[in-house]
């Protein structure tokens, strides 16, 4: 046994004894508190025994690490109370920590051994809305099964009737997204959901009115306000917002979510990732409100939502944005050539990559093309030519062809009203030297007093773990001949974007972020683990690509795979190459025991190190 583990254990467990858990020698680690909600019909209880113990949680025997002295298990959960206990046995003694838990069971029965009632925190609107004539709103209601419901909106409309539903079609995301991908989609036997629609009338008027449910059951009757208030929106004076943020993400749906379930029958739900970002100084056109979310008009036919707090709602009377350009000029640089329109007004664009053919597309919103001058620079054959074509009344279509089979990345602002998207070229290499003069970023995950990432079972945060890994990591790559750049060599908080703006600042060739995976509540973690590797833009797949088969070659934990994720902050930067890295499982407690272990350390930053060189090695002539 190691020093490491007796000192590890010693400064882990030994000072929670006395402590924590009324001084048992069990510490559980998750769920961290009593009372803790619970949104899945299974948990995961992870923690700490004394080394060599056997550990059973709820009887159930858990996954353990006997260096570590770390356990995992995943439990079921029942509705209401559910009390988690923990045992451990070693040499001939007998300890236990226990935590009680509630799950809510959204996705059962409303009990109505009492009568009816009605669940007020499953309701929606839960905020306040506005919408347009011809716009449908639609209501949600749960409660007591096999009831007359109906709902109304204060001066517009009178005992709208609900409709209970009697299978409830939901997507489980976590066994799609964690799982083996099947049985996702399940129909569910819960009574009492109830669901109504009103579409908006011409002459409809309201301003902040209440949304009223009337629910009627055995003689019993009573009114429940909803949460949020509607209005409806004169269409005669259309509205106009602008981005005030530095990068505004679009949604293709809006905010409502009830406690990390997406109610599907109400339309797309939670916003997981971005359609597209749009820099500050877009305007768009208002066209109503979710809650926090305001819907916006990019073009006809082109409709998506933002969050409220990164745009201003412009002053009744302000146009409608309609821009036009005739003139478009590119440039070419050592490492990008750029393409600018000269346009008179900032509106939306949405940019896309194709690797075969190799081109960047680019869809201007709001926007007329007078055909009459693109100027290109042709000092070199990279870029091949550009096309634009007006494919509507009001979007123009920019096709960019670019030579061979590789961008690095892209940025695209605006100066003053010209927009302007630099295209970057992929540094040249040489297979003997990969690394030498190449500028890589290397981003220890999280950090600070806040931002502590996951926890193990032994009570150590992410931060800690991945710090060491990554300097180890930083001295490896200089001894090859790269520029590095951390961006946090201790315990520091440094924000997502500031991470993001170094890797641009000094034009980086490859931003690498290290971190170490957790699971949410409902997926099995004892089985599903391992490396794993993420990344944004398509163009930055390979150097993804790169690193995980470098971690399955020199550590070899089970192979998680390589996923494409648009709503990683760190990785939302299309100008640098960005890959966010998952080492292992920090609730794995063999993973845990592997990355805390000082030589293992070393076997991951040499893993990841020959990850980063066979990256470039590969673009080398």
């Amino acid at each position: 046994m190691r020093r490491f583990w007796v000192l590890l254990c010693f400064l882990l467990i030994g000072g929670w004894a006395a402590a924590a858990e009324s001084e048992s020698p069990v510490h559980i680690a998750y769920p961290d508190e009593d009372g803790q909600r619970i949104e899945a019909d299974s948990t995961f209880v992870f923690g700490a025994a004394p080394p060599g113990a056997a550990v059973f949680v709820n009887g159930i025997q858990a996954k353990t690490h006997d260096g570590l002295g770390a356990y995992l298990a995943v439990i079921p959960m029942n509705v209401g109370e559910n009390q988690i206990t923990v045992t451990a046995h070693w040499d001939g003694q007998v300890a236990e920590a226990t935590r009680t838990v509630y799950f809510p069971g959204v996705w059962t029965t409303t009990d109505g051994s009492d009568g009816p009632r009605v669940e007020v925190e499953y309701m929606r609107p839960q905020g306040d809305t506005a919408w347009m004539v011809g716009d449908e709103v639609r209501v949600f209601l749960k409660g007591t099964a096999g009831a007359d419901v109906s709902f109304s909106i204060t001066g517009v409309q009178d005992h709208i009737p609900m409709l209970e539903l009697t299978e409830y079609p939901s997507y489980f995301w976590g066994q799609g997204r964690f799982g083996e991908g099947t049985d996702a989609t399940e129909l569910l036997a819960v009574e009492g959901i109830y669901v109504g629609s009103y579409a908006i009338q011409p002459g409809d008027v309201a301003a902040n009115e209440r949304v009223v449910f009337h629910f009627s059951q055995d003689g019993e009757a009573f009114d429940v306000p909803a949460m949020g208030r509607l209005s409806i929106l004169d269409g005669a004076q259309p509205r106009v917002v602008e981005v005030t943020a530095e990068q505004a993400p679009l949604y293709a749906s809006t905010g409502s979510e009830f406690h990390g379930r997406v109610w599907t029958w109400l339309g797309p739900g939670y916003p997981v990732a971005p359609v597209t970002w749009q820099p500050r100084g877009v305007r768009m056109q208002w066209l109503g409100q979710e809650g926090d979310y305001y819907r916006v008009r990019l073009s006809q036919g082109a409709e998506l939502w933002a969050r409220r707090s990164d745009l201003r709602l412009l002053p009744s009377g302000s146009p409608l944005p309609q821009a036009q350009f005739s003139t478009v000029r590119t440039r070419d640089g050592e490492r990008s050539s750029s393409v600018r329109f000269h346009l008179n007004q900032r509106v939306p664009v949405e940019v896309q990559y194709s690797a075969e053919p190799h081109q960047i597309q680019l869809l201007l919103h709001s926007v007329q093309w007078h055909q009459d001058s693109i100027f290109e620079d042709y000092k070199t054959a990279w870029l091949q030519g550009i096309r634009v074509r007006q494919v509507t009344q009001d979007q123009a279509a920019v096709t960019i062809s670019l030579a061979g089979n590789r961008l690095d990345g892209y940025s695209l602002e605006y100066d003053g009203t010209d927009l302007v998207i630099a295209l970057r070229k992929p540094p040249v290499v040489t297979a003997e030297e990969p690394l030498a003069g190449r500028t890589v970023v290397v981003d220890p995950g999280h950090g600070g007093p806040r931002d502590r990432g996951g926890t193990g079972p032994t009570g150590i945060h992410e931060k800690d773990v991945v710090l060491p890994i990554a300097l180890q990591l930083a001295a490896r790559l200089e001894d090859a001949g790269a520029d590095v750049l951390l961006t946090r060599q201790q315990d520091t908080a440094v924000s997502l974007s500031d991470r993001r703006q170094l890797a641009e600042d000094v034009q980086a060739d490859l931003l690498v972020s290290i971190h170490a995976n957790a699971f949410p509540d409902g997926i099995d973690s004892t089985i599903h683990h391992g490396h794993s590797t993420i990344y944004t833009h398509p163009f930055h797949r390979p150097a993804a690509v790169a690193l995980q088969d470098a971690m399955l070659r020199h550590v070899g934990f089970a192979n998680y795979g390589i996923q494409m994720r648009g709503n990683l902050g760190v990785l939302r930067s299309a100008a640098v190459p960005s890959v966010l890295v998952e080492m292992g499982f920090m609730m794995h407690p063999e993973e845990l025991a592997f990355m805390l272990s000082d030589d293992d350390q070393a076997a991951l930053a040499e893993a990841l190190f020959h990850g980063i060189a066979d990256y470039f090695r590969a673009l080398a002539p």
